[in-house]
């Protein structure tokens, strides 16, 4: 849980530059990519939470073993499922306040069953443990293109 807090204080970091924008690296602003990061976290521990840890079965599924082998997520390829999409104006103030709530929903992680589970789109099933390794690749994957907007626009 300490890596996904440390992660989520990166995310925070960037914050005074969320209206940076670089057409190269990615069509939406650092505030885009912030604002997605939190509402992954949220909405996957929201699953987790209401998930029945009974019926939970693992498949091998190839995407999930590439990016867990490497972690890493190839960018561009996937498309995120509307419920993850930022929606509304993105300010400095909106994103402290996801971040909040988002360290909020962390701090409930260790409530959850060991077989708490949710269906990924294009991974498959995840546990518990698997979810975590998904959302500190994820929120990773985010953060490295947030630098990239920053850097380099």
């Amino acid at each position: 849980m300490q890596k996904l807090f440390l992660l989520l204080e990166n995310l925070e970091n960037t914050i005074t530059k969320f209206d940076k924008t670089n057409q190269k690296e990615s069509q939406s602003s650092a505030g885009w990519h912030i604002e997605h990061s939190c509402k992954v976290i949220i909405s996957i521990i929201n699953v987790l939470q209401q998930s029945n840890p009974e019926t939970y079965q693992r498949r091998f599924n190839s995407n999930r073993s590439f990016v867990f082998t490497f972690s890493y997520i190839p960018r561009g390829k996937g498309k995120a499922p509307k419920v993850v999409l930022p929606e509304g104006e993105i300010s400095e103030k909106s994103l402290l306040n996801s971040i909040q709530k988002t360290r909020e929903k962390i701090a409930q992680w260790d409530n959850l069953p060991t077989n708490s589970h949710f269906k990924h789109p294009y991974l498959g099933n995840l546990n518990k443990s698997a979810s975590l390794r998904f959302l500190h690749i994820h929120t990773q994957h985010h953060i490295k293109i947030i630098n990239d907007i920053c850097n380099k626009a």
